[in-house]
């Protein structure tokens, strides 16, 4: 057994993961033994040597094997520490002769005699014990005190309670306006509302007027009536706030959500500006585009999904894009926001909770990708950009087919 070289320093710095890649190259059907030795030997183990090695015979081979075994366990029964060995068989093995297997593993270096190994393991133990006191200490700051604290704030009792990604919740972030239950809750929520995501958050709403301002003005140059749907709408302040009373007229919305509790308190807020709130599962989108196409000759120029796609993955996002790409009118208009990254992630995943009844974990996803998505579904003219907090990503895309 030859034990693959790494210089001294990779080999004392415990923070050095490094690849190796074993080939076993047999001359008999014993290979197929020997791998599942190996291979079970790295799937239980948690430490392990690289090598690279020739065999010929069942005697060799088996006591290579045993050899392998021995140091992967030794590892194992000093350390207690559980790591995940990554295996991937790159060529299968055949019951034949001359065959060839290569296995990657990704695994701590466990070079150096059986003392040597003693220390580091012993290092490696003491490393994980403080990350786990570390942990422990974080959940309980976050569980017993942070929520504690916020429970007295509006937005953080209701981010607590499970309505932390609601609509409601967005457009008290919106007004910008103090509630607490206490003194001292009107005081957590003012600092809940400077936190620089609701800071982006706030910037979002003001930027999506911005756009759909822009886009409703060239309607109107070109007398054209202007037709937006806001799927997952929630009360949709922002299209409230861009309907002055000048823009009346040239505008119709469509305001899908699934929650009629926002959608009620949507229609109180737009009063009599021509928005109609309309309960429905914004993933079967189509049905809706279907029925006021057909009966009413009523089809979209501007889409907009604000606040939705951070909660689906990728094939639903991207089946939601097609939908809405077959619905929208030639040279219409898709505005589409979602999140890049979080400046308060931690915080909103450890004390907030959904309608669901699930921790606020989202999908955060590149401009690269988003892109990617717009071109592969036939988008044309994509725009994107970040917001200056690199929160949130503002995609513009149109359907010139």
């Amino acid at each position: 057994m030859v034990v693959s070289n790494t210089s001294t320093e990779q080999r004392t710095h415990l923070r050095t993961i490094t690849s190796f890649r074993v080939k076993l190259k047999v001359k008999n059907p014993t290979t197929r033994r020997l791998s599942h030795i190996i291979g079970k030997a790295l799937n239980l183990s948690e430490g392990g040597v690289g090598i690279s090695v020739s065999a010929g015979g069942d005697a060799e081979l088996l006591s290579l094997g045993n050899k392998i075994i021995c140091e992967l366990f030794l590892a194992s029964d000093h350390s207690k520490i559980r790591y995940r060995a990554q295996v991937a068989w790159l060529t299968k093995i055949q019951k034949i002769r001359n065959s060839t297997c290569k296995i990657g593993v990704k695994f701590i270096e466990m070079e150096g005699s059986p003392q040597k190994n003693n220390v580091l393991l012993e290092e490696l133990q003491s490393r994980k014990e403080r990350k786990t006191l570390y942990v422990k200490a974080e959940d309980f700051l976050y569980k017993r005190v942070v929520k504690n604290m916020l429970f007295s704030s509006r937005l953080g009792r209701k981010s607590i309670m499970g309505y932390a990604d609601s609509g409601i919740n967005f457009d008290h972030i919106y007004r910008n306006q103090t509630k607490g239950y206490t003194r001292f809750g009107r005081l957590v929520d003012r600092v809940l509302l400077n936190l620089p995501a609701a800071k982006a958050t706030r910037h979002r709403k003001d930027r999506i007027i911005s756009l759909l301002r822009n886009e409703v003005y060239k309607n109107i140059s070109q007398e054209k009536q202007t037709k937006i749907v806001d799927l997952a709408s929630g009360p949709s302040r922002y299209i409230v706030e861009l309907l002055s009373e000048d823009l009346k007229k040239d505008v119709e919305v469509l305001c899908l959500d699934a929650d009629r509790h926002v959608l009620d308190y949507g229609k109180r807020l737009a009063k009599d500006r021509p928005i109609l709130y309309k309960k429905s599962n914004v993933l079967r989108i189509g049905k809706h585009y279907k029925s006021f196409i057909e009966k009413k000759g009523w089809r979209p120029n501007i889409v907009v999904v604000s606040g939705f796609y951070e909660y689906l993955d990728d094939e639903t996002v991207k089946t939601s894009l097609r939908m809405i790409k077959d619905s929208l009118d030639v040279g219409g208009l898709l505005l589409f926001v979602t999140q890049r990254n979080n400046p308060n992630r931690k915080l909103i995943e450890k004390v907030g909770i959904t309608k669901a009844g699930k921790s606020w974990v989202l999908f955060y996803r590149s401009p690269e990708l988003i892109k990617q998505f717009m071109e592969e579904l036939g988008y044309k003219d994509i725009e994107i950009e970040v917001d200056p907090w690199g929160m949130y990503i503002f995609c513009r895309g149109r359907n010139l087919l």
